[in-house]
């Protein structure tokens, strides 16, 4: 591979990840506008994805919301679906349970 061809494609592959990024955070403030949801914080997630597989055409991020009811949750929400990946408008909330005081 000539010096040409490998910086271009560091630039296709730096340009994927950015808007890869911007396209996952922009679905995400999508998804919690439709929820009457307010992000209080956000940490997408690559590897640990808490409940949902590490496979997949799709973005996950660990969520802690302020909801329409104006409580706060937290737990993990995966945008897109396994085929289409960010091109679905699927979103999945999962959170995380609040444990009993023993």
């Amino acid at each position: 591979m000539d010096v040409f061809t490998g910086a271009c494609l560091a630039v296709l592959f730096g340009a994927f990840f950015v808007l890869d990024r911007r396209w996952a955070n922009w679905r995400l403030d999508v998804w919690a506008r439709r929820g009457g949801a307010e992000i209080l914080s956000r940490e997408r997630r690559y590897a640990m994805r808490g409940p949902f597989d590490v496979l997949g055409g799709y973005a996950v991020f660990r969520v802690r919301i302020r909801d329409a009811a104006r409580r706060e949750r937290v737990g993990w929400v995966r945008l897109g679906d396994y085929v289409l990946g960010l091109c679905s408008d699927e979103a999945h909330a999962r959170w995380d349970e609040s444990r009993p005081a023993s």
